[in-house]
């Protein structure tokens, strides 16, 4: 995560099929970490998005995990 420290919002973007479009997902990191900051997974990512992302990841595991 040292990567991404102090920049701006990440932008996540991902094809969903069925629905035939892409979508977006915004995540923001601290600016600074350290010992003193206490880092909150609401601050990175909104529920609404953390939701969306959690299923889209867990999709394409099962796609790749079940056969037709």
């Amino acid at each position: 995560m040292k990567k991404y420290e102090g920049k701006e919002v990440i932008k996540y973007r991902f094809w969903e099929a069925n629905k035939n479009r892409m979508t977006y997902l915004s995540i923001n990191f601290p600016k600074k970490y350290d010992m003193d900051n206490k880092i909150y997974l609401k601050e990175i990512l909104s529920e609404k998005e953390g939701v969306k992302f959690s299923f889209i990841l867990m999709r394409q595991i099962m796609d790749t995990q079940v056969e037709k």
